[in-house]
């Protein structure tokens, strides 16, 4: 495990979703830290590592609709990972600051209509949806809703900003 992720120096997906909202920053690092406690140590495979993601850390939580008005605590890192329920972007980012913490290169893949996890090793079709509680999915099912873009961290906090 990188040192710099395990517990040490947020990476920058942490660092956003540390300064979304007034939180308890100890109390998010824990959470973010327990979490990713659950996914196994010995694990260099990057499919391997999106479907123990997905299991072990995305089953536990549930989200809203991605197209209804969310309320302010599903927009709040802090509860969502008290409650382990959220906005499906904000769900799809804490998975990624999970994995992330490994040292794993995921990474939140999203459009308008939806949020997924995607490794960037191994891209999609293969992705995380986290409003199928972690289920690895093929992305090609939602060729229909539009073009899916690698998000970084800031057009998430902007994108989840927006939606408040």
């Amino acid at each position: 495990m990188d040192p710099r992720t395990a517990g040490g120096l947020p990476t920058l997906l942490e660092s956003t979703l540390l300064t979304m909202r007034p939180a308890n920053h100890e109390r998010m690092r824990h959470d973010l830290h327990t979490l990713a406690a659950r996914l196994p140590d010995e694990l260099d495979d990057p499919l391997g590592q999106l479907m123990a993601l997905g299991e072990h850390v995305g089953a536990a939580f549930t989200t809203s609709r991605l197209d209804a008005d969310p309320t302010a605590a599903e927009l709040d890192p802090e509860r969502a990972l008290i409650d382990r329920h959220g906005d499906p972007l904000l769900v799809a980012a804490l998975l990624a600051a999970v994995g992330q913490r490994r040292g794993w290169k995921v990474a939140v893949i999203g459009s308008t209509r939806r949020a997924l996890v995607g490794h960037t090793l191994c891209g999609p079709p293969l992705v995380i949806s986290v409003t199928d509680q972690g289920r690895i999915v093929d992305a090609h099912d939602y060729a229909g809703e539009g073009d899916l873009f690698w998000r970084c961290p800031h057009e998430i906090a902007y994108a989840l900003r927006a939606r408040s």
